[in-house]
């Protein structure tokens, strides 16, 4: 089974497909479900309980919309909570971590390299996963060598928490394959929330596969950071000339 975590609905950008428009997107790329994280501050409950329902009326026994909210946190950190039941006004890091859980959600820091965010132990140990690949932040291909740093440096503190792909899916030009995989896992909702909880997936992608704690050490970082600057680099050149 393969899945996608991190994607938005037009309910809060603008050109963005709607929800049987993504269902028919990815379902038509040999997806199984998708984890959809509209953001906080462009939706309320009320709208937030018509995307749950719109997602329980267009899944099925093929493929499943798993609705969730990306919360805009204090200090611009985003934790996206999969599978709430309800929203909350609440905006402290550690706060919206309990309402998630406390609401049956998994709790993902979201492109946690993104910017220079605050980090607190407090709400690091109440994780249940980080983004250890980003797409629309990391690039294609690989995931930045911060990114893979800050997972390591966060399970310190947090020993059991996860590593997950995250496409944060705004535009069908963007796309790119990075998903989950689940196997032996039956295509509901309920199921597929526990197998992520769990950890029982793959972080995938056409050039990289790793398992939800993965265990790289100094000499695969390394060469996994030799490459990607190799790729920034040439994103770099390839832009500078398009601006020519």
């Amino acid at each position: 089974m393969k899945g996608v975590l991190h994607a938005h609905t037009n309910l809060s950008h603008d050109g963005t497909l709607n929800l049987k428009e993504l269902r028919s997107f990815f379902k038509f790329r040999g997806f199984d479900f998708l984890c959809l994280t509209d953001h906080s501050q462009d939706l309320n409950n009320y709208q937030y309980q018509e995307l749950k329902r719109t997602s329980h009326e267009l899944s099925d026994n093929d493929f499943v919309l798993i609705p969730g909210i990306e919360y805009s946190c204090d200090g611009e950190v985003h934790i996206m909570g999969i599978g709430i039941g309800n929203m909350t006004e609440k905006t402290k890091p550690q706060q919206v971590i309990d309402h998630i859980h406390q609401n049956g959600g998994i709790a993902v820091w979201a492109h946690p390299t993104k910017m220079n965010y605050p980090s607190d132990p407090e709400w690091i140990s109440k994780l249940d996963g980080v983004e250890i690949w980003n797409l629309a932040s990391d690039g294609k291909y690989l995931p930045q060598s911060k990114s893979i740093k800050a997972y390591f440096d966060f399970k310190r503190i947090n020993p059991t928490l996860l590593a997950f792909f995250g496409m944060d899916f705004h535009h069908k030009e963007r796309y790119y394959d990075l998903s989950l995989r689940l196997d032996g896992v039956e295509c509901t909702e309920k199921h597929i929330l526990a197998a992520l909880k769990a950890g029982r997936f793959l972080c995938t992608s056409r050039t990289l596969k790793l398992s939800s704690e993965p265990e790289l050490n100094k000499l695969k970082q390394t060469v996994l950071a030799f490459i990607r600057s190799i790729l920034n680099l040439i994103r770099v050149i390839r832009d500078r000339l398009r601006r020519e």
